[in-house]
């Protein structure tokens, strides 16, 4: 299929089922009904408490978090607390990075702006 710009203007309105003077409200109504169930929803925003908990959902992590428990129960507190602080930091560093990207995202989707002109009715 070619791109959409390189498609003659009267073999695309052909396959869009329209004319050059746009649809008729009626038509542009009913094929928004008709389209409501397949439009894509925004992404779920996560919580901050759910951002953090997030970062320790990895499989080094959990591993690491085993290893810690394992050397707890060998009565190796000095290994666990190093290796629980390693988990931690990194955790830590992990949602700290996240959460200032999903902001600077936030940010950047706030300046943009979709928009369209629409023929309808001729008009």
């Amino acid at each position: 299929m070619n791109a959409f710009w390189a498609v003659p203007a009267d073999t695309l309105l052909e396959r869009l089922a329209t004319a050059p003077g746009g649809l008729s409200s009626e038509e542009a109504r009913r094929r928004l009904d008709r389209s409501r169930g397949s439009r894509l929803q925004g992404r779920r925003k996560a919580g901050t408490l759910g951002l953090l908990l997030g970062q320790f959902k990895s499989p080094i992590i959990l591993l690491l978090l085993l290893a810690a428990g394992l050397s707890l129960f060998l009565r190796e507190a000095t290994d666990a607390a190093i290796v629980l602080a390693i988990v931690l930091a990194s955790g830590l560093l992990g949602f700290w990075q996240e959460h200032g990207a999903a902001r600077a995202v936030d940010k950047l989707l706030a300046l943009v702006r979709v928009g369209v002109r629409v023929l309808r009715d001729g008009v």
